[in-house]
């Protein structure tokens, strides 16, 4: 072999066939080697998804995924008890609906929402089988209660708040989220649908990429650690576990870094060629950069160039690229995808897709049709995409 490496666009070659639509890396700029001088070797990269194991880390914590169980909810905040005073003129209208001699009790609120909180936790503390809401009567606000059992009281904000065992000084739970085969907004998106809520309340330092076993942190705001735990039963190529609650939630680069595991097979060279590429490796270091999964790996449906519509609200277009048939689509994917592409029955293609961003989106347009409301939908998926851009 030639000492002197080639430009890494050099080494492509354009295939004729139009099925292949594989993104090329001189498409986003990358043209050269981090070490032009030094003899490359070929080999394969994630051939399976065990050979990409990506494990974040902060500080000295790595994600690692070693307890599925749940742990005790946070204590519940503690409440003034001085408010007892002020429910002792209910106090008897509380006790008969306690016991189940009336229906519902009207209570005049306070002005003030510290005041009104306070008479809730009164009430939740002294009688855990009431549950109160705030409401409106005319202009005046009044504190309804009812029995937990009552119709009207499920559902409430407390009753999820009481149910849910969330704290407000740890409102969120943190956990780590193990995954194969999806990419973490499929996998939130997952998430999403099997709990009924917004993807919204789960918030992660970084994206990990579908190809491969990977580990990492997330924060869930007012779910608990038994709900969550509860999925694993039903998950595939999920888990959840090494729960905790925090006070905050993540944020986009809130983590140190990514440890990572790489396994190269079909290695083409000599051993000392082996040898002295992977010492550059550790005497230089390298580029954190393993494909392109953060610009796509389809020519055809680039992640930037969804992201250049959203920024310009065209929505239509990037909902079109978003769900455009690709190679790198799974089998199943695909077929959805150009199931769509020829009949436009966004209602049938969901109901046949797996959940994901895609049967999201699906739902969406065929809620709303291809505007930002139906994007919206998968808002997390949507601000991914504008960063690529």
């Amino acid at each position: 072999m030639d000492s002197k490496r080639p430009k890494l666009c050099s080494l492509e070659t354009d295939n004729a066939d139009n099925e292949v639509d594989i993104l090329q890396p001189r498409e986003v700029g990358i043209t050269t080697f981090v070490q032009p001088l030094v003899q490359g070797f070929d080999a394969t990269l994630k051939n399976r998804w065990e050979d990409f194991i990506v494990r974040e880390f902060r500080g000295q914590n790595y994600a690692k995924l070693t307890d599925l169980a749940p742990i005790p909810d946070p204590t519940p905040e503690a409440y003034d008890f001085n408010m007892e005073k002020k429910l002792e003129v209910h106090l008897s209208g509380l006790q008969n609906l306690s016991r189940g001699d009336s229906e519902v009790l009207k209570i005049k609120a306070p002005d003030y929402k510290a005041d009104r909180t306070q008479i809730h936790q009164a009430i939740r503390a002294l009688f855990p089988s009431l549950e109160s809401t705030t409401s409106k009567d005319g202009n005046e606000n009044i504190i309804v209660v009812h029995r937990k059992d009552h119709p009207e009281a499920k559902g409430s904000r407390h009753s999820k708040r009481k149910a849910n065992g969330m704290s407000k000084s740890a409102p969120y739970c943190h956990f780590v989220l193990y995954k194969e085969g999806k990419d973490t907004l499929s996998a939130i998106q997952v998430l999403s649908r099997f709990l009924h809520v917004g993807p919204s309340i789960f918030s992660f330092a970084g994206t990990k990429d579908r190809r491969a076993i990977t580990t990492q942190f997330v924060t869930a705001k007012g779910i608990n650690s038994k709900t969550l735990s509860l999925l694993n039963a039903r998950l595939h190529g999920l888990r959840l576990g090494n729960f905790s609650y925090v006070s905050s939630p993540l944020f986009l680069g809130d983590l140190d870094g990514n440890q990572f595991v790489v396994v190269l097979r079909s290695v083409c060279a000599p051993r000392s060629v082996v040898e002295t590429s992977v010492g550059t490796w550790k005497n230089t270091g390298f580029v954190n950069y393993y494909g392109l999964q953060r610009f796509g790996h389809s020519s055809k449906s680039k992640s930037f160039e969804i992201g250049k519509y959203l920024i310009r609200s065209k929505w239509a277009d990037a909902i079109d690229l978003i769900l455009k048939p690709t190679y790198a689509d799974l089998p199943f994917l695909r077929k959805v995808k150009e199931k769509f592409l020829q009949s436009g029955d966004a209602k049938g293609c969901a109901d046949d897709c797996p959940l994901g961003i895609e049967k999201t989106l699906l739902l969406g347009i065929a809620k709303y049709g291809k505007t930002l409301d139906a994007i919206q939908m998968v808002c997390l998926c949507r601000t991914q995409l504008n960063d690529t851009f």
